[in-house]
C-alpha cells in the first residue's frame, strides 16, 4: 500500500522526465538493502512545477533494517 502510494505521488506530482529515475529509489522492497552501508539516501527531482525537491530515506539510529 505504502509503496503503491509513493508510485501514484510519483507519476502525478514528478516532472515526467524524472519518473523513470524515482520510481527504483521508491522502491521499498529494497530499501534494506540500500541502506546497509548508509545511514541515509537521497534523490531531487523536478516537479511538474519546475520546482525543485529531494527525497531522503535515513535510518533511525538502533532501528532495525529488517522488514
Amino acid at each position: 500500500m505504502t509503496e503503491q502510494k509513493l508510485y501514484q505521488f510519483c507519476d502525478t506530482m514528478a516532472a515526467s522526465e524524472y519518473r523513470s529515475l524515482i520510481r527504483p529509489f521508491l522502491d521499498i522492497s529494497t530499501l534494506s538493502a540500500r541502506l546497509k552501508a548508509e545511514e541515509c539516501i537521497s534523490t531531487e527531482f523536478s516537479m511538474c512545477d519546475g520546482s525543485w525537491h529531494r527525497m531522503l530515506f535515513t535510518v533511525k539510529k538502533g532501528m532495525s533494517l529488517e522488514m
